[in-house]
């Protein structure tokens, strides 16, 4: 008796359950949004882009971010608009249009790259970069959202920016996180160097992804070995400076590079 009881008070929870989905308002606004989609963790707006991991010969580049809408799809392609905003910090300088990538007001960009495609709810789109001479000395900042127009209107408004970096100077990654730090030490150029030279790897915001060093998965006795590469081919070069009269390799602000284990 106890289980038929269960079973029919199972089927009156039930019928509740519907009853109450029954009563949900139905989807019919018209309105349409976009957000920027961010790294794996949903919550990084900042791209670092640096003209050091391509050919010096390579002028131009791409940046490739990914776009998604909500509301309902539509049977036709749908354009839409970036614009440039400044950025927040005011100890960043703003990338000039037409000097540090192209222009979002670019016909042929407007044209073939910015719409969501018939029928479908995201896009990936390109921001063009460009490489300028003052870059081998700085780094530029652009802040990118979406202008509204008859078919989008702004979605979640933490997700309506994105920001990139535009330098040709090696910048330290978004995810140098306490793994890095703990096998490798404190950030520097001159250290990136050094671990690009030894490894052939660019020690970007991608290739630490790939690592696992973002989602916990990285093999830490990976990290060891590397960490002891570093440090005996740190050595090497240290020698060789040494019989050249030098100082032990240093960062620009006279910190010796280090691959201390914390």
């Amino acid at each position: 008796m106890k289980t038929i009881y269960h079973i029919i008070a199972g089927c009156f929870a039930l019928s509740a359950m519907c009853g109450c989905e029954q009563k949900l308002p139905v989807y019919d606004s018209a309105d349409c949004m976009l957000n920027f989609e961010y790294n794996q963790q949903k919550t990084d707006t900042l791209i670092n882009y640096s003209f050091q991991y391509v050919s010096e010969n390579v002028m131009e580049d791409t940046v490739w971010v990914k776009v998604t809408t909500m509301g309902f799809p539509a049977d036709r392609n749908r354009s839409f608009e970036l614009m440039q905003i400044s950025a927040a910090n005011k100890e960043e300088e703003d990338a000039v249009a037409g000097k540090h990538y192209v222009s979002f007001d670019d016909a042929e960009l407007k044209a073939k790259c910015y719409y969501i495609p018939a029928n479908a709810v995201e896009a990936k789109i390109p921001i063009v970069v460009k490489k300028d001479e003052s870059l081998a000395t700085k780094s530029v900042s652009l802040k990118v959202t979406f202008k509204e127009n008859d078919e989008f209107k702004l979605g979640y408004i933490e997700r309506s920016t994105v920001k990139v970096i535009i330098t040709d100077m090696l910048v330290k990654p978004n995810n140098w996180n306490f793994f890095m730090e703990h096998f490798f030490g404190f950030y520097g150029q001159i250290k990136h160097k050094l671990m690009i030279d030894t490894t052939g790897e660019k020690w970007d915001d991608a290739y630490l992804i790939k690592l696992g060093v973002d989602d916990y998965s990285v093999d830490q006795g990976y990290l060891l070995f590397l960490n002891r590469k570093f440090t005996k081919k740190l050595e090497v070069v240290n020698a060789e400076r040494a019989a050249q009269g030098l100082d032990r390799l240093s960062e620009a602000d006279g910190t010796p590079v280090s691959f201390p284990l914390n």
